[in-house]
């Protein structure tokens, strides 16, 4: 069946006006996989125009809904607590809906904990394996300090540490007594 020329170009603009009202959603902050040192959380979005309202999204459900302005930056600020969650922004504009990417974040309160682990007080070679076990789920790096003139100073860093094992530094020492210990941070720098 062939349509005359006007109703096709009665369907073209009628599928044109309702993707004009799509809202193209810009995620800023938190960066997708964040881990926070705090609770209070600034989920920052741009919404393009023709926007709204827009709704925060934590793992699926609505969280909070604002009025927002065409084209502006826009924060909705949320408190949680100590886990693991997913986020999207949700916007409505006229009749229509977009949602935006899913961004995962952590937030982690807790420090890593560190047990030294290695149990001679001396050793007869100059190459030494210090060992240390340690517990974090976001773990970054760990960093061996020695005593130094008197204070820890760093002296090496290990970026890829793993949690729930044992972990080793090798250093070469010259003979004298070392005050050690053992410095682990998670990605939310604790």
């Amino acid at each position: 069946m062939r349509l005359p020329p006007k109703q096709i170009i009665l369907l073209l603009f009628t599928l044109s006006a309702q993707l004009s009202y799509a809202t193209q959603l810009d995620l800023i902050s938190p960066e997708d996989n964040a881990v926070l040192p705090q609770q209070q959380v600034s989920f920052v979005f741009n919404p393009s125009q023709g926007a709204q309202n827009c709704s925060l999204l934590i793992n699926g459900l609505t969280n909070k809904t604002m009025q927002v302005d065409p084209g502006g930056q826009e924060t909705i600020a949320q408190m949680l607590h100590e886990g693991s969650y997913e986020w999207a922004i949700l916007c409505t504009a006229n009749s229509s809906e977009s949602i935006s990417a899913v961004r995962k974040l952590a937030i982690d309160l807790t420090p890593a904990k560190v047990r030294l682990a290695t149990q001679q007080k001396a050793f007869n070679t100059s190459t030494v394996q210090l060992v240390y076990y340690v517990e974090e789920a976001n773990l970054a790096y760990c960093q061996l300090l020695l005593d130094l003139q008197g204070s820890l100073k760093e002296v090496i860093t290990n970026n890829t540490p793993v949690s729930g094992k044992n972990n080793t530094f090798q250093i070469e020492l010259q003979d004298r007594e070392y005050t050690w210990n053992v410095l682990c941070a998670d990605k939310a720098a604790q």
